[in-house]
């Protein structure tokens, strides 16, 4: 909701659309999570009609679900040429499934129902492809996908994913078969290339500022790893699996105990399509079959046929690569990992059957209906009673308990907003504090979002899939090294204006300097002041490796008095040689920002005393800059991968 509502504050020029309220003042954090931009730009309208943000992001969420519901109407019945009551056991084991009840509490989940839409268009596209209004449909279909690709990840790669899967099977098919076909499209393509490179020039303009802000966070994080993602690969049951909370098979999942398994994200599995879909699917896929293999001059002539074919073979394909083969993960989804950009960065895999479940009802309905034309054309009358049956069939298994999920209510999210007091006029960014009884560290997180939100600040909390470098620390709000963490990162970035936000006692109080700095940096008895930099873990032999800038905040009058005493060891002089052989090692020492001594390394440990021009509230920014390190993997000395400068012993007063 909340940013979804960031969209809104965009459309009123109040923010800039690539930077939330949160991380601050992290870059690019649209790029952390979804960007909901489909979702926002509805959402907007009904804020502009002075609808509160609470009710505009349901009102958006139902609108959306409305959308997809009547789009895949439209497909189906308009431009399919499905029968009505066909058209309408599609929308239900698609639109209404257990599956979308359950994991609509991931509101951007709800984006699947733009895939219809994506669909009507492209359907339209090649409907239209001997007259001009191809055009509009074209357009409409990459615009259609970029709202896609702005609004949900995990819909957008689906999307692609089924669709690179169905054009490749329907490649293969038609080498097989119907060669002739083949040239024909390749002489449609030819005719139609100077468009078809206009499609894909305005495909990239509105793909590229997404792949520009991603870029470097997929630098950064990496991704998931394949053991990590094969948590929440379904197992072959997980197709049936409706989760316990089924109205008609919950108590038969529970007897099947498929919660008890131990995979890392249980509840993701429970994405079990509709049994009433998989039986008739797996039934008319038969008789389909079974019919048009008498018939097979019929089917090679039938664009239809075939495309219908290579749209169900598509859909075994697509179950074939999520499913989970063993209990340790191997999959063939593996081969997509590797090789389809962005796979890694996909968590929950399992997702892919609520995707699933539109194709799979759309080429359910396609199949059922040409199977009982010939049962239409007569009028038998057992014809609508079976199918008024089927659909009551759809409706009953579809049944959820606990109705569509949700995780929060607008009651509760306003009474808690509205009892936070104005925060002072010159706060800039805050941070939460001594958090509210029974509050986890992601409501605790979202909180402070919803604050910053609702007064137009910033946070430097924050929540999202993907976290700023060296912000790890502030996530555990309750944590002793919390405040220490803020205290870094307000260094880091140089903040100024903070404050931090007591949410038990309701109280806003101004982020000091010197309420926060320690006055001694001191390996030999674990002292770390709350204010550093650069510092990696204290080392056995009481010192800490550096990285190559170090920086801390220390507060000491006898600093002012007594000088500045820096112990610092260069043992591993010759490694320093080995790593860089071209650099005279050396480092730089600054206090307040001026330069107070340079210093060669020596290859021993050494005292340094540094007379220091006196600090407001004796408060010293002192930083350290090597030139020089090593990296004891990359010098084969053993599997520690960190760059390694200096061992610091002490630094303060004498």
């Amino acid at each position: 909701m909340l940013i979804t509502e960031h969209w809104y504050h965009v459309f009123r020029g109040e923010s800039s659309a690539a930077e939330l309220g949160f991380f601050y003042p992290a870059q690019n954090t649209l790029g952390y999570s979804d960007m909901l931009f489909g979702f926002g730009v509805l959402h907007s309208v009904f804020r502009f009609l002075g609808i509160d943000v609470f009710s505009a992001y349901k009102a958006t969420l139902m609108c959306i679900h409305l959308l997809g519901t009547v789009a895949s109407f439209i497909l189906l019945y308009r431009c399919l040429k499905i029968d009505a009551l066909w058209s309408l056991f599609a929308i239900m084991t698609f639109s209404f499934s257990n599956a979308y009840a359950i994991h609509i509490r991931h509101t951007q989940l709800v984006a699947v129902s733009y895939v219809p839409l994506l669909a009507l268009f492209l359907t339209c596209f090649f409907r239209s492809i001997t007259n001009k209004r191809r055009h509009f449909y074209a357009v409409a279909s990459v615009v259609t996908l970029a709202v896609i690709l702005y609004t949900a990840w995990y819909i957008f790669f689906f999307t692609m994913l089924f669709l690179v899967t169905f054009v490749v099977v329907f490649l293969i098919l038609q080498l097989r078969r119907n060669r002739a076909y083949l040239v024909t499209i390749l002489k449609t393509v030819k005719r139609m290339l100077p468009e078809l490179i206009c499609y894909a020039i305005l495909t990239i303009a509105l793909f590229v500022p997404f792949v520009l802000m991603e870029l470097p966070l997929l630098r950064a994080g990496g991704g998931n790893s394949y053991s990590y993602v094969s948590g929440t690969l379904p197992e072959a049951i997980d197709f049936i699996n409706v989760s316990r909370d089924n109205w008609l098979f919950g108590p038969l999942m529970s007897r099947m105990q498929l919660d008890e398994r131990g995979y890392v994200f249980m509840p993701e599995l429970q994405q079990g399509l509709s049994a009433v879909l998989l039986i008739m699917f797996c039934a008319t896929w038969v008789l389909y079959r079974k019919r048009n293999s008498v018939r097979p001059e019929e089917r090679a002539a039938s664009v239809r046929v075939e495309s219908i074919y290579s749209f169900a073979i598509a859909l075994i394909v697509s179950a074939l690569l999520v499913v989970r083969l063993s209990g340790n993960g191997a999959s063939l989804w593996w081969f997509v990992y590797q090789i389809f950009p962005g796979a890694a960065s996909l968590r929950a895999v399992a997702r892919y059957l609520l995707f699933l479940s539109f194709p799979v009802a759309v080429i359910t309905a396609c199949m059922g209906n040409d199977l009982s034309e010939a049962y239409r054309q007569k009028k038998v009358a057992k014809y609508n009673v079976l199918m008024l049956a089927l659909l009551a069939a759809a409706f009953v298994v579809n049944i959820h308990n606990g109705g569509a999920a949700a995780e929060w209510n607008r009651s509760d999210a306003l009474s808690f907003i509205e009892a936070v007091p104005q925060p002072p006029e010159d706060c800039e960014s805050f941070f939460l504090t001594n958090p509210l009884e029974g509050r986890d560290n992601v409501v605790c997180q979202m909180d402070a979002y919803q604050i910053a939100d609702w007064y137009g600040i910033k946070t430097i909390n924050g929540y999202s899939a993907f976290n700023p470098e060296n912000w790890g620390g502030i996530w555990n709000i309750g944590d002793d090294t919390y405040r220490q963490s803020v205290s870094s990162w307000i260094l880091r970035n140089r903040l100024e204006n903070v404050y931090a936000y007591d949410e038990t006692e309701q109280t806003w109080t101004a982020f000091s300097f010197a309420d926060e700095v320690d006055p001694v940096f001191d390996a030999s008895n674990d002292i770390i002041p709350d204010f550093t930099i650069g510092i990696w873990d204290f080392h056995p032999d009481r010192f800490s490796w550096t990285q190559r800038d170090v920086e801390m905040l220390l507060k000491d009058e006898n600093i002012t008095s007594d000088g500045l005493l820096l112990k610092v060891g260069t043992v591993r002089y010759d490694d320093y040689l080995r790593q860089q052989p071209d650099v005279d090692p050396m480092f730089s020492v600054y206090v307040n920002g001026e330069l107070i001594e340079e210093i060669h390394a020596t290859g021993e440990e050494n005292e340094y005393l540094f007379d220091v021009q006196s600090a407001e509230d004796d408060i010293y920014d002192i930083e350290i800059k090597c030139n020089f390190y090593f990296n004891p993997r990359e010098l084969g000395i053993n599997s520690d991968p960190r760059d390694l400068s200096l061992q610091l012993f002490y630094l303060g007063a004498p």
